[in-house]
């Protein structure tokens, strides 16, 4: 799997090249209008798909943020 990312400036023709790459590769281009269509067809039209993207990092981060610090004492004891 590849990715190549193509942005740019309006007025600068980026969109025409990331399409001129992506046919020359033989790559699929991915426009944001194809992902949302892409979207619908997967999890339906008008289905909010939430933002959860790091929630597995926040929980670990706030389990670890409620465990007790180890002190130079603890270590030796152990």
């Amino acid at each position: 799997m590849a990715l190549i990312a193509v942005s740019g400036h309006p007025g600068c023709r980026y969109e025409e090249l990331a399409r001129i790459t992506a046919q020359r590769l033989g790559f699929e281009l991915l426009t944001q209008s194809r992902i949302r269509d892409l979207t619908d067809e997967e999890f339906g039209a008008g289905t909010p798909i939430p933002a959860v993207g790091f929630s597995v990092w926040i929980e670990a981060l706030t389990e670890l943020g409620r465990k007790p610090a180890a002190t130079s004492s603890s270590r030796s004891a152990s």
